[in-house]
């Protein structure tokens, strides 16, 4: 039990210090996924092996969409980048969640959650009142995840087709950090 505690204070202590830049950047542990913030080169290199994405932005589109600031976070396993998340302010109240994912084979680890909690404390630090994000219906395991974490559906499109139908989500972001 006392082991169990130490490890994860130690990990929650070690990816802050990653993620405001104060620790030891690079330093890797086997077995340990560490999120950290990259560059959108680095993002979109994980973003082309996404099976699910199918018809890839351009990286050219995915820079101009982001030239207005934007954080990228990504997983990284070893050496190896594994999942990512990346947005952009949509207005000086809210930040627009646009890509992110995580490759086949580190599904179901809780990378996407954690990316998910790493985007979201920034945005809360960086004064941020809520976090937009859009889905669709062909992506069981995002839907999941943003209920779970209290995002809420706010308006739906439809194109004709349930799979193709894309869900607006909107979560308030608390002031607690």
């Amino acid at each position: 039990m006392v082991v169990f505690l130490l490890l994860r204070d130690y990990h929650r202590l070690f990816t802050f210090l990653v993620l405001n830049q104060g620790g030891p950047k690079g330093l890797i542990y086997p077995g340990f996924t560490m999120i950290r913030v990259a560059t959108i080169d680095e993002a979109y290199s994980v973003f082309v092996q996404i099976p699910e994405f199918g018809n890839y932005y351009p990286i050219e589109e995915v820079k101009r969409r982001l030239a207005n600031g934007h954080r990228v976070l990504v997983a990284q396993s070893g050496q190896q980048l594994v999942g990512f998340k990346l947005g952009y302010p949509k207005t000086s109240e809210e930040f627009y969640s646009w890509l992110g994912g995580v490759l086949p084979a580190y599904r179901q680890g809780g990378i996407a959650q954690r990316l998910l909690e790493h985007q979201e404390a920034w945005a809360r630090r960086a004064g941020f009142m809520r976090i937009a994000v859009k889905s669709m219906n062909k992506f069981p395991s995002m839907l999941r995840l943003l209920i779970k974490n209290g995002y809420q559906v706010t308006q739906v499109d439809r194109f004709g087709d349930p799979q193709k139908e894309r869900l607006h989500f909107i979560k308030v972001l608390d002031t607690e950090s």
